[in-house]
């Protein structure tokens, strides 16, 4: 369960405000009609909501000045991409095939049968589950299959 913050007493009781939800003022507020707080208690516990607040943007603002800025481009220049030659594409291309690490010619016919095989077990599933239900549905409305 995440912690809790603060919160305000109103008519209807006590409403908590959770921390992350990053409200600068009490809620409700005094101004809003059944929600005004006779009691006086709740401007103690908004100043406590508005003191985490205070230290959690406090605790951003450092964040974000610590943070590295991205270069701005000036915005009239254009951004221009480096190209690859074919040359040195092809270069890596074969860099990279070399790393491949090939099944032998045993493991290719094995991983062949196998996908054969179950290519006809699956194509013979389907075929058989179609015949039956075409002569289900024909059956059904009574029309002659010669």
């Amino acid at each position: 369960m995440l912690p809790m913050v603060g919160g305000a007493q109103g008519e209807f009781g006590y409403v908590v405000i959770h921390e992350r939800a990053n409200l600068g003022f009490p809620f409700p507020p005094r101004s809003f009609g059944p929600f005004s707080s006779a009691s006086g208690g709740g401007e103690e516990r908004a100043s406590r909501v508005n003191r985490q607040y205070k230290r959690m943007m406090k605790k951003e603002e450092a964040r974000k000045a610590s943070a590295p800025r991205p270069q701005a481009k000036a915005p009239g220049a254009p951004t221009k991409k480096e190209r690859t030659s074919p040359r040195q594409f092809f270069k890596e291309v074969v860099g990279e095939l070399q790393k491949v690490a090939w099944p032998s010619r045993q493991e290719v016919v094995a991983y062949s049968i196998v996908v054969i095989v179950s290519v006809i077990v699956i194509a013979s599933l389907i075929f058989g589950l179609d015949f039956i239900f075409t002569k289900a549905v024909l059956a059904l409305f009574g029309v002659d299959s010669t």
